[in-house]
């Protein structure tokens, strides 16, 4: 077990701060980043994460496991998840969990969350839900005609054998047996999830070190970038289809940049000279790639689902429709082909990018949101 960044140390005063802990994944920074938003605001706040971080993302605590191909390497595991459960009871007042996981947490073997209910015991829970953590593939095909779900190569089709819809369903109700609030990410997931569930915009964990640096002319050659974290999620095999037929109809005038297997840092670079980003077009929502694309003055292109807007604050949805260029798989070489021929098209959604990523996704907004709900429940 490691230390990776300095404990956030508070004098012992009568009335202290509370004591909040994120865990045990990085979800793409947001945790992170929403740590910080609290810590500004004057909470005690921390992230721990399980396990290696193939990206890179930062924690003030990271948990690192024995070989675990022997019975020995298991137990000590075993152990080491113990002790820190230990350590966390003694130490925080909310315990923040996400991507629907837990630390003793063995879903494959339908050990689930056992580890969730002494957390409740000790002060107040809360459960960010990130994305096919809540997702169900049965019930999406049934009130969507277009998603990631219908696209079978989606994370390896994990969900095709109908196991993976009954194992999140277990798994909500047992969050929402013991959870003192539940929190989803993407506005779709509200649709999985217990009526009582919040959305909560994501952030970043690189807020204040990110900032604009967008041409204020735009060149002949545009740079498109793409970063995938799962290609079948994200709709990249149509993406690179399309942009190759735009790039043979429009000889010249595109520059793909598909930015996959870096690290979050690398990934930070190559986006930063992108002209315009596409996210995805299956999913029904963005991410945090295209928050950090904003943030950056970046462009986006994303598939964003009408109905979905209708479950995030009206001036949300509002800023949104001027902020994202939505496009599906059948209308994406239009939207590009649309900009090759007018840029200025980026121009403006740069502005209203800036503009709508300030409201909506600056931590220190969404960690308010966070602390409020908080001191409720503790009330």
């Amino acid at each position: 077990m490691t230390e990776v960044e300095t404990d956030h140390v508070v004098a012992n005063t009568e009335k202290r701060p509370l004591r909040v802990i994120h865990f045990p994944t990085a979800t793409s920074g947001n945790s992170w980043g929403l740590s910080r938003g609290e810590r500004a605001l004057g909470l005690f706040s921390d992230v721990l994460v399980v396990g290696e971080d193939r990206l890179g993302y930062r924690a003030d605590r990271r948990i690192t496991f024995r070989d675990s191909s022997t019975r020995f390497g298991v137990g000590a595991n075993y152990m080491i998840l113990a002790r820190e459960v230990v350590r966390l009871l003694a130490r925080y007042d909310i315990f923040h969990l996400n991507f629907g996981r837990s630390l003793i947490d063995f879903p494959e073997h339908g050990r689930d969350l056992l580890d969730l209910s002494l957390y409740a015991r000790r002060g107040q829970v809360f459960m960010t839900y990130n994305g096919c953590d809540a997702r169900q593939r049965d019930q999406t095909l049934r009130q969507t005609t277009l998603s990631a779900c219908h696209n079978d190569d989606c994370y390896g089709g994990i969900c095709l054998d109908g196991r993976h819809d009954e194992t999140v369903r277990r798994r909500i109700e047992l969050v929402d047996a013991v959870a003192d609030g539940i929190f989803a990410l993407t506005p779709d997931l509200l649709r999985y999830l217990p009526d009582r569930a919040v959305f909560l915009p994501v952030t970043i964990a690189d807020w204040d070190r990110l900032q604009s640096c967008y041409p204020d002319s735009l060149p002949k050659t545009l740079r498109i970038a793409h970063a995938p974290t799962d290609r079948g999620a994200k709709g990249t095999h149509t993406i690179l289809a399309v942009l190759e037929e735009v790039q043979r109809l429009y000889p010249g005038r595109v520059e793909v940049l598909l930015i996959e297997n870096v690290s979050h840092e690398e990934a930070l670079e190559m986006l930063a000279s992108a002209h315009l980003l596409i996210d995805q077009i299956l999913i029904g929502w963005y991410g945090a790639v295209a928050v950090e694309a904003m943030r950056m003055g970046v462009p986006v292109i994303a598939f964003v689902r009408g109905e979905d807007l209708a479950r995030v604050p009206p001036a949300m949805a509002s800023d949104c429709r001027r902020a994202i260029l939505s496009a599906t798989p059948g209308s994406l070489f239009d939207r590009i082909a649309s900009i090759i021929e007018d840029p200025n098209q980026l121009l403006d959604l740069h502005d209203h990018a800036g503009v709508y990523v300030e409201r909506w996704h600056d931590p220190l907004k969404v960690a308010s949101i966070t602390k409020a709900i908080y001191e409720e429940a503790v009330a």
